[in-house]
């Protein structure tokens, strides 16, 4: 599960909570929101196993700083809710953790 696919990312990354690299898959992808003019990215996040419970329970705190990086890029992070399948929820907005490729303008 380590490719990149035309409408975001898919595969490794690294979440940072507190300054402790936590080793993660994920789904992610983008969209532009013109209410803001922002660029807000979105997807669910899978943790390794083995992660610490006490961990996994600053992963929601609201004092806890994180930050999600991939081969292509880094950017703050928050979390949300927990699928029943354990997977989180996390988003950002504006610089995206993963590189996208530049459009082609000649068309």
């Amino acid at each position: 599960m380590s490719d990149e696919h035309e409408d975001g990312y898919r595969g490794p990354a690294t979440l940072t909570v507190d300054g402790r690299d936590v080793p993660v898959t994920v789904v992610l992808d983008a969209r532009h929101e013109p209410h803001d003019g922002r660029l807000h990215w979105f997807g669910r996040l899978t943790l390794e196993p083995g992660v610490e419970p006490a961990l996994v329970g600053a992963l929601t705190a609201a004092s806890s700083r994180l930050e999600l990086s991939t081969g292509g890029g880094r950017a703050d992070a928050r979390i949300g809710d927990r699928d029943p399948w354990g997977r989180f929820r996390v988003t950002g907005v504006g610089r995206l953790p993963y590189a996208v490729e530049e459009p082609s303008l000649d068309d």
